[in-house]
């Protein structure tokens, strides 16, 4: 889902309702709703009729709020996929992109907690490709693999396991771009994610080790 298309929503039902949310509020909103909704399957076009049932209703107005994922899946008269069923979409998205997969040294996909399964699969993610690899003869039945996968999802997914970080093989020289899995605007705000996590860790002064604190400790003698 694009972020254009979601500010532009969410502008619609700021000027409706005459909130006065900042832009620093407008956007952090945006950001959950194009996260929580891609994760729950939205489309534009599902977006767009939420928002204008919406903006024919008086919550917004009454309540001085934007309408929560909850309330735009309520409009809609969706319910909210339990785990399992999010564990089933997503095993059958990773297992139908194995092909390109296999060809991939990098990428990433717009539910973090499927990069976290990924990422920490027994072997890592290159044991995960070959364990499912059209080339791996001894590979189990595509049954239990799917099974496999599903019950890791659900129990990272209880655990609130979750990982933004690209997934690399090991013959990945750090020049290629990640693959983008599926929806795209999701992937880049993952990755970006990353990038920032990693310039916080930079940014943290490091611990000294043994050698250095014993040759401060010389210098003070």
């Amino acid at each position: 889902m694009r972020m254009e298309f979601i500010l532009e929503q969410v502008t619609m039902m700021n000027v409706n309702f005459q909130l006065n949310k900042t832009v620093s509020e407008i956007s952090a909103y945006c950001k959950l709703l194009q996260t929580r909704l891609s994760k729950k399957g939205f489309t534009e076009e599902m977006l767009a009729s939420a928002v204008d049932k919406f903006m024919d209703s008086t919550e917004g107005s009454n309540f001085n709020k934007l309408p929560s994922t909850g309330d735009l899946i309520a409009l809609l008269g969706m319910k909210p996929k339990t785990v399992e069923q999010l564990a089933q979409a997503q095993c059958d998205l990773v297992f139908s992109m194995l092909p390109t997969l296999d060809m991939q040294t990098r990428a990433i996909f717009p539910d973090r907690v499927t990069n976290y399964v990924l990422k920490n699969y027994a072997g890592g993610f290159d044991s995960f490709i070959w364990d499912n690899s059209a080339r791996n003869e001894k590979k189990q039945e595509l049954t239990w693999r799917k099974k496999a996968f599903i019950e890791s999802y659900v129990s990272a997914h209880d655990s609130k396991r979750e990982s933004v970080e690209p997934l690399t093989l090991p013959n990945n020289n750090g020049r290629h771009g990640a693959l983008l899995v599926d929806d795209k605007e999701a992937c880049k705000v993952n990755l970006l994610a990353h990038e920032q996590n990693c310039l916080r860790l930079e940014s943290k002064p490091k611990n000294a080790t043994i050698e250095q604190l014993t040759n401060e400790f010389k210098g003070n003698k």
